[in-house]
């Protein structure tokens, strides 16, 4: 069940990653602060399980087991 949600939750980050992929270079680090908080305004593990998926495609290295909490 956690797998389906995992691929579940990756699809629906992905038009997310693709704004971060269009945006030009040199304002990527503040669209991908801006895009991470407006992900933490979800609430709940809907908003833990958003949050991992979008870090697990924009960065190199954030493995999908990570715990994403509220001032984290």
């Amino acid at each position: 069940m956690k797998n389906i949600l995992k691929y579940l939750f990756i699809l629906l980050s992905i038009p997310f990653y693709i704004l971060l992929l269009i945006t030009p270079t040199q304002h990527r680090k503040s669209m991908f602060s801006a895009l991470s908080q407006l992900l933490s305004l979800l609430p709940g593990k809907v908003g833990s399980y958003y949050r991992k998926a979008f870090y697990h495609l924009s960065m190199q290295h954030c493995h999908f087991n990570g715990v994403i909490g509220f001032g984290t």
